[in-house]
């Protein structure tokens, strides 16, 4: 009111002024734009809220060398036999004349379906020099002379070149009067048919000038006497735009101008051979356009002989990119570092660059009689096995891909043809699990591959079937039917079809994932749980492409940290049946390698991380869930109602119409959202667009070991986990409270039946917009020494069929606005429910509970609609209640977003204030996080607030009872919280963070006592009590919990390092830092100057004393890139060095960033960076592991394989997970570590494990 009334008389000037008055209101709208960028708009852009973090990697995409047999037989006709004689003068293939009798196999038979260019449930008309279609009646499949099937025309004109081509881009065609005609070509011959009583002939005065003739035979044909005389074999589809074939499934054909490289989701060069002078020519290169392969493929003319072997050595010469063989010279596609010509090449001009983990691959297209002088068994078996560029760094391989089609109508040359393809795709591809360097059970090159008899005796599936058979047969997911992954067959044009397109998705489908941080649960002293969340940005499931789909796998881990995946799929952990696993990650790919004889270290490589076979696995369960079985819950005025709840109908539609700027049916984009199925609403104009991304598909590939029945046409459910790592709650106190400060209650509290026979349940953020909360199980005791655990679904139940099962989900109103975009057609990567949540015991209101803090963080860039603006919020759920059983959901407390909108990044923590046991002064205590963070790619946009803020919200009502402004750290965002108790008497002392832009940040800290003891209240708390560690700025982004620990007399050690990986604006210098904080309480400041520099000082010889404290003779099993094989544990060093009194650094070069926590155990400091790379080869970067003492900023220790001091080593390729990598667990040899990077590795680091360390610090766990 008393805006409005001053604004009266400045209005009343302005209603004179028009120029004035525009001016203004431009001037307000301004401010209001800036302050508040998306309250004035009712219509949101999808793109402005994708983000794809920039630790995902660029996808490389593999190249395939299509390698076609245009010899003279592909003139052949292709449902009639052809009596060969030669070619006339214009090399039209002569097939002579047959006669059709009722016993001829290869008769007309109107029931079957012929395909070619005719449509074979359509009839026909010959006018105007072309066959038309016309509304008639063939339905006997045959017709008149006016009325002419379609099924029939196909079976009497259609070659095999026509049916290749209307299979690759959808048929030879031209233009002309604006219309558009498919064009037969091949072979001339006469077809006397008795049972139609009609003479076909064909003839041609060259293969594409064809023309039919239609006349009696024997009878009265029932097109009249040569009433079809002379016709062109044109004809003329009722759609033009329909003339589509595989090319247009793999690549985006709206501009058939676009280059193959860039508009298809693989490279494509296109090789043909005949032995007419044509041994391997390449007739399209990487860089042509889709329209130069369509027009290669349509007019290359077949003729003469089948030099297959001949070709396979020009596909070498091609990957080789050296012309070793003369068959052909391909100059124009020979220049090794030529990114237009090598295919491990990319860029252009001075950008270009090696693309040395490149997948190669040959596609062969033939009919397999092969008539040459090279059996292509050899050049397959060279690609396969040779390491083709020694010019580039790791190994360059191609393997081949064979389909067989357009056999011999003559049976004895068929099989000899398919023989020798099934041959050359075994030679070509296979994975050599014994190292002999020959497919099983192969010792050399067979005499002729035509001779080669399927199945072999040594690998028949229905009878003896060697292990070894698998280098070929079951390789990468295939099933076992004696014949090898890589070979295809097809006897018609849809099978022809299917078989390149499974040869082209099987390739595509060998990906890469990426993860967040692996999770131990329900540890024991004889083993435990680990949880693998992972994703794929995307996954080829058969012909469809899905997008962002996220997994959660259980396996084992034994009492000496070793992965065993559950072999005999029992939920028993049996040590001599269950297979250790190991992961490795390589620059290409991640291999897991399953080891058969741990002695010998006898392994098998697995294919995919689906091949490993899991106690669970969450993702696969939801797939096979019904949809309308899932409890879905979502923040409906504070009470959790099921999305399906009709109460929410009409402001979801409201919502969601807003967002889209356009009406919206409500119901589909629920359905969608619960996985009814791809596209639950087609008749819905305006809402087909937001439910077409597609999710169901086959996916026996994806769960190989975990179909319940059928996999086929399964929606996949959960999303991508990508920030937010799994928490596990069970019968395992959450805290210590009774331990550290003698809490009664609290022991009285998880001593309690309701407590201690819980069930364990994994909660996890995933960008499908929800919290899922899975059933993980109980783990019993069973039957020691050899088969010590058992998992089942519950403490009083043996059963295990409930194991993954998704118990509920909750959405939280704030996520509700972006999951219109979830189906989206074009969806983007949207973030949503993208971060860690906080699982802790409270007590509120005088009662003991169990909850659950959660956030949206990287989701929830502000957005308005229905005339509220949603941002990133929090939350607080009380699981109590559902954890006893009493209740089938949780209690929502309260969801609340911060009053400037910022992304809820800054990990909060539990602030206790209040006295002994008393909980009244309880508070969340969270910082401003960055306005946005958006982009698929370089550039990325992050915005930040101008003045970043600490919120301390009271626990039990959500309410923000004070908030300070960070002084200094203006357009920064708050990194991750730290508080501590430090006197140890049931009340916070202290609180750490730091604060981050790209570039710059610092370090703050916050007193909350006084100087004389007093404890201070949140309400007196001003913006002074916020004070910078350092005497001088940081400078450098501090995004990770700083990590708090006291020595052994009891000074206060403050560890952290520096760095964000939001977006590429990577600062050049990172440090890694611990310094003693003797200004705790707020009187001083800390000189950055005072931390001795430890950079390269760690590993001089003069600056340490080595003692060998053992050396182990035990050997264990370690898998590597090459395989897997026993080493010794080795010597334990101990290294001494000097002191850093008040602290040490290590600066960090490069670009390198450490915006994970530190994990403090013992004396020992451990830490992740990330080492970012502009190699599309290194899954966005590398991850290397520190171990470092704390007192002197040096190893005290050697690395596990390692003699000598290593401060820092590379572990794997990936980055590391943002918050805390590290799940430690203890073994048989003392504490292992495991994390796990993007690249979706579980990896240990290699620290030392034996328990004899020295030294014994306090680690404040994170609340």
């Amino acid at each position: 009111m008393i805006h409005e009334i001053l604004c009266r008389p400045f209005f009343k000037k302005l209603r004179s002024n028009r120029k004035a008055l525009l001016f203004f209101l431009y001037f307000i709208t301004a401010l209001i734009l800036r302050d508040n960028p998306r309250e004035t708009l009712a219509t949101a852009d999808m793109t402005d809220y994708c983000y794809i973090p920039t630790t995902i990697s660029e996808t490389v995409k593999p190249n395939l060398l299509i390698v076609m047999d245009f010899s003279g037989s592909m003139q052949f006709p292709a449902y009639l036999a052809c009596n060969f004689d030669g070619y006339s003068g214009q090399r039209v293939a002569q097939c002579g004349s047959y006669t059709v009798s009722t016993s001829t196999p290869w008769k007309y038979n109107p029931n079957r379906t012929y395909y070619g260019y005719f449509d074979p449930e359509k009839c026909y008309e010959y006018s105007a020099s072309r066959f038309q279609e016309k509304n008639c009646d063939c339905s006997n499949k045959v017709g008149s002379s006016s009325c002419i099937s379609g099924n029939l025309l196909n079976w009497v004109a259609t070659t095999r070149v026509d049916i290749a081509r209307w299979v690759l881009t959808g048929g030879r065609s031209s233009s002309s009067q604006g219309a558009t005609f498919l064009e037969s070509e091949g072979a001339e011959y006469v077809i006397n048919d008795d049972n139609l009583k009609c003479r076909f002939t064909i003839s041609a005065t060259t293969t594409s000038n064809r023309r039919l003739t239609i006349s009696n035979y024997n009878g009265t044909c029932p097109f009249g006497n040569n009433n079809i005389q002379n016709a062109n074999i044109k004809v003329s589809p009722s759609d033009s735009s329909a003339i589509k074939g595989i090319i247009h499934d793999v690549c985006d054909t709206s501009d058939l101008n676009g280059q193959i490289n860039e508009k298809c989701k693989l490279i494509m060069e296109f090789m043909v051979f005949a032995s007419d002078g044509r041994y391997g020519e390449i007739r399209v290169g990487k860089q042509a356009t889709i329209s130069n392969l369509i027009n290669a493929i349509n007019e290359e003319l077949p003729y003469w002989g089948t030099p297959t072997g001949e070709a396979l050595r020009e596909a070498y010469d091609y990957y080789k990119q050296e012309n070793r063989y003369t068959y052909e010279a391909n100059s124009a596609y020979i220049g090794k570092g030529n990114a237009n010509t090598d295919p491990y090449y990319d860029g252009s001009g001075g950008n270009t660059r090696p693309i040395p983990c490149r997948k190669g691959f040959v596609l062969l297209i033939s009919d397999g009689a092969w008539n040459g002088d090279v059996d292509p068994v050899r050049p397959a078996h060279t690609l396969a096995t040779q390491d083709l560029r020694d010019d580039l760094p790791r190994k360059q391989v191609v393997y081949t891909y064979a389909v067989y089609a357009f056999g011999d109508e003559d049976p004895g040359t068929a099989l000899q043809g398919r023989q020798a393809m099934i041959t050359t795709a075994i030679f070509g591809g296979f994975k050599d699990l014994d190292g002999n360097a020959w497919p099983y059970p192969f010792a050399g090159y067979p005499p002729d591959s035509r001779n080669v008899g399927y199945p072999l005796s040594q690998c028949n599936p229905n009878g003896t079937w060697n292990p070894l058979c698998a280098e070929w047969d079951t390789a990468f997911g295939s099933p076992r039917d004696g014949l090898p992954y890589n070979f295809f067959e097809a006897n018609d044009a849809p099978q022809l079809k299917t078989a390149i397109l499974s040869a082209i998705y099987d390739i595509l489908r060998r990906a890469s994932a990426g993860a967040t941080v692996a999770t131990l649960s329900q540890r024991v002293s004889t083993g435990a749980l680990v949880l693998q969340p992972y994703f794929y940005p995307r996954y080829q499931a058969g012909e469809l492409e899905l997008s962002w789909i996220g997994f959660l796998k259980a396996l084992w881990v034994d009492a000496k940290g070793r992965i065993r995946e559950d072999t005999v799929a029992d939920k028993v952990l049996k040590l001599f049946e269950d297979l250790w696993a190991q992961f490795v990650s390589t620059s290409s790919r991640n291999k897991v390698y399953t080891i058969t004889n741990e002695t010998t270290c006898t392994s098998v490589e697995k294919s995919s991380p689906e091949e490993l076979i899991p106690l669970f696995e969450a993702g696969c369960r939801l797939a096979q869930t019904n949809w309308g079985e899932r409890r879905v819950y979502v923040n409906n005025n504070g009470a959790l109602t099921a999305l399906t709840d009709a109460s929410l109908a009409g402001y979801l539609q409201s919502m969601w119409s807003d967002v889209a700027g356009k009406a919206i049916n409500a119901t589909c984009i629920v359905d969608y959202i619960l996985g009814k199925g791809d596209n639950p609403c087609p008749f819905d104009s305006n809402t087909t667009v937001f439910v077409s991304r597609p999710r169901t598909a086959d996916i026996s590939n994806l769960c190989p070991s975990y179909c319940y029945g059928s996999c086929q046409d399964q929606t996949w459910k959960l999303g991508d986990i990508y920030h937010s790592t799994p928490i596990v709650v069970s019968y395992k106190p959450l805290n210590n409270y009774h331990i550290r400060y003698g809490d009664a209650s609290y022991l009285h509290y998880i001593n309690g039946d309701n407590y201690r026979k819980r069930t364990t349940y994994i909660v996890v953020g995933a960008n499908d917009g929800m919290l899922h909360a899975f059933r993980a199980g109980w783990l019993k005791t069973y039957n020691p020494p050899n088969e010590p655990l058992k998992l089942t679904d519950a403490f009083n139940l043996e059963s295990s069929n409930l194991l993954g099962k998704e118990e509920w989900a909750f959405i939280p109103r704030n996520a509700l606005p972006y999951l219109i975009w979830l189906g989206h057609k074009d969806y983007c990567h949207v973030p949503t429910v993208d971060y860690r949540v906080s699982v802790f015991d409270a007590k509120i209101s005088g009662e003991w509970r169990t909850y659950l803090l959660g956030m949206m963080g990287f989701g929830g860039k502000a957005i308005a609609a229905n005339g509220i603006t949603y941002s990133s919020s929090l939350f607080l759920l009380d699981l109590t209640d559902w954890l006893s059983g009493i209740f089938d959901r949780p209690t929502l407390k309260w969801e609340i977003t911060l009053d400037d909108r910022s992304l809820t990044l800054s990990y909060p923590q539990i602030v206790k204030l209040s006295e002994g046991q008393d909980w009244s002064k309880t508070y969340v205590v969270i910082g401003s996080g960055p306005f946005e963070v958006a982009g698929v790619g370089s550039p990325y946009t992050i915005r930040f607030v101008s003045q970043p803020k600490l919120y301390f919200i009271n626990l039990a009502t959500g309410q923000v009872e004070k908030i300070l402004n960070i002084s200094g750290a203006s357009n920064q965002a708050v990194g991750h919280i730290r508080a501590i108790d430090f006197d140890n008497d049931y009340r916070d002392d202290l609180i750490y963070f730091g604060t981050y832009s790209e570039t710059s940040g610092n370090i703050y800290r916050i007193s909350l006592k006084t100087e004389g003891g007093a404890y201070k209240d949140v309400l007196s708390l001003s913006d002074s009590d916020i004070r910078p560690v350092f005497s001088s700025p940081l400078n450098k982004p501090v995004f990770a919990s700083l990590q708090i620990t006291l020595d052994l007399t009891n000074n206060l050690w403050v560890v952290f390092g520096t760095g964000q990986y939001l977006t590429r604006n990577y600062p050049e210098i990172n440090y890694f830092i611990a310094f003693k904080d003797s200004c705790y309480l707020g009187n001083c400041t800390i000189n950055f100057l005072d931390l001795i520099d430890r950079t390269n000082y760690c590993t001089s010889t003069s600056n340490y004393n080595a003692t060998l404290l053992y050396n182990s003779t035990e050997t264990t099993c370690s898998c590597d890139e090459s395989g897997c094989s026993p080493i010794s544990e080795g010597a334990f060093y101990q290294y001494i060095y000097s002191f850093a009194p008040q602290g040490w650094y290590h600066r960090l070069t490069g670009g390198e960033q450490m915006y994970s926590s530190v994990f403090l155990f013992n004396n020992l400091v451990n830490a992740l960076s990330f080492r970012p790379s502009e190699d599309v080869c290194s899954a966005g970067g590398e991850t290397y592991y520190w171990m470092v003492c704390l007192l002197e900023g040096c190893p005290c220790y050697n690395m596990r394989g390692e003699t000598s001091p290593v401060v820092s080593k590379f572990i794997a390729f990936g980055s590391p997970p943002i918050g805390q990598p590290f799940q430690p667990l203890k073994t048989e040899k003392g504490t292992a570590l495991f994390t796990q990077t993007s690249a979706g590795s579980i990896i240990q680091p290699p620290t030392p494990l034996k328990a004899t360390l020295r030294g014994r610090f306090i680690l404040w766990i994170e609340k």
